[in-house]
């Protein structure tokens, strides 16, 4: 049976409405480079509230892991700043291989040839690195490592590597609310609602004395964040 193709159409005349209204909230970018990639991953800025860490300056200014980056990253520094690093390192239309870039480093730093590395050798920090770098990298379809080395890693998607070290550090506020921008990606061709309801979830379920994010990273994400808010009212088309 043909179906009627002009039932639809309302639908995506709401939903370019929609789009539009919220490339105006976010300051007219609409041509720039910031209008093709408005999403979660890409409009949420929680690098500017860190712009006292020389790592994450480094990283805002040349958007590429060197050396310098790549010790911050595999060292002992707290996860929100590490967030920072890898948010400030920004993303690419064509897409960038940070990930590969540090698991090769991690690798190296345990001594192994990658082909050795195991999913078992990744502590939870690490594991939350590599599932937010790889984020980045493919914000588009957060797909998994794109090089036949890292078997152990070949069908690990970024949310799935945030969710283990979820659930492995789940007093980590830091970990929970960078996993939730992933999974709001995740929902921002099927449900705007769902992209505004993700980070709520982690806020409402950790005050702010107990969070390990800066007020100011978080304020900065949630501005964005809140845009969708208006789509989880009654009778808003999803």
């Amino acid at each position: 049976m043909m179906v009627n193709q002009t039932q639809f159409f309302p639908q995506k005349v709401a939903n370019l409405a929609r789009t539009l209204l919220l490339s105006l909230a976010l300051g007219g970018l609409v041509g720039s480079k910031n209008a093709d990639a408005d999403s979660p991953l890409t409009s949420t800025d929680l690098a500017s509230a860190y712009a006292d860490i020389a790592a994450v300056r480094a990283a805002q200014r040349q958007q590429h892991l060197d050396p310098f980056l790549l010790k911050f990253l595999l060292g002992d520094r707290p996860l929100d700043e590490k967030a920072a690093v890898i948010n400030g390192l920004g993303w690419r239309l064509g897409g960038t291989r940070h990930g590969e870039q540090f698991l090769r480093a991690l690798a190296q730093q345990q001594g192994k040839n990658l082909e050795n590395l195991r999913l078992t050798d990744l502590s939870p920090d690490n594991k939350f690195v590599l599932g937010y770098l790889l984020a980045m990298d493919n914000y588009q379809t957060l797909s998994p490592l794109q090089f036949k080395a890292a078997r152990d890693f070949a069908s690990l998607t970024p949310i799935q590597l945030l969710s283990q070290a979820a659930y492995a550090l789940p007093d980590d506020f830091t970990v929970q609310f960078v996993r939730s921008l992933v999974a709001a990606q995740y929902w921002f061709d099927q449900s705007w609602c769902a992209v505004y309801l993700e980070p709520v979830a982690i806020l409402r379920q950790f005050p702010p004395e107990s969070r390990n994010l800066r007020p100011q990273a978080i304020d900065a994400a949630m501005n964005y964040m809140d845009l969708y808010a208006a789509d989880c009212r009654p009778g808003t088309p999803q």
